[in-house]
């Protein structure tokens, strides 16, 4: 399992697993968001086995006004369906801790969908608790 920086020529790929999220995204916009995360110094990061590109994590630090140091936060973190269970989110999740801790955080969050059971088991497997609710409002 490779472990890397998502890159333009990734767009389609993660186009497919940005869609198992529910979301509809395209080509152009995920290459455009790529450069611009990238700039921000928080660059996708993708998971490769044997050559095919099986997931993707965004990632990204927040300054707080409460806290002393940043707070990091998985945005999105998805293993495609024929991939999942052989270490590929376990890879992606290492990786951004790693980051995140050169950046400074002192806190590492996610926010995961109420009705993926999956995920909230696989985050709890590596330490995440269940501290909030999330509210969120369109737009």
């Amino acid at each position: 399992m490779e472990v890397r920086d998502a890159l333009p020529a990734d767009a389609d790929r993660l186009v497919e697993l940005i869609a198992e999220l529910g979301f509809t995204v395209d080509e152009a916009g995920v290459t455009e968001r790529l450069s611009l995360l990238a700039a921000n110094r928080e660059p996708v990061v993708v998971a490769e086995n044997d050559g095919r590109l099986v997931g993707m994590l965004d990632w990204h630090v927040m300054p707080t006004i409460h806290r002393e140091r940043p707070v990091g936060r998985i945005v999105a973190l998805v293993v495609g369906k024929g991939s999942r269970g052989r270490g590929a989110g376990t890879a992606l999740v290492r990786e951004a801790e790693a980051r995140m801790r050169l950046r400074g955080c002192e806190k590492l969050e996610v926010t995961s969908n109420i009705g993926l059971d999956r995920a909230h088991a696989f985050y709890e497997r590596y330490g995440f608790e269940r501290t909030s609710f999330r509210f969120a409002k369109e737009l």
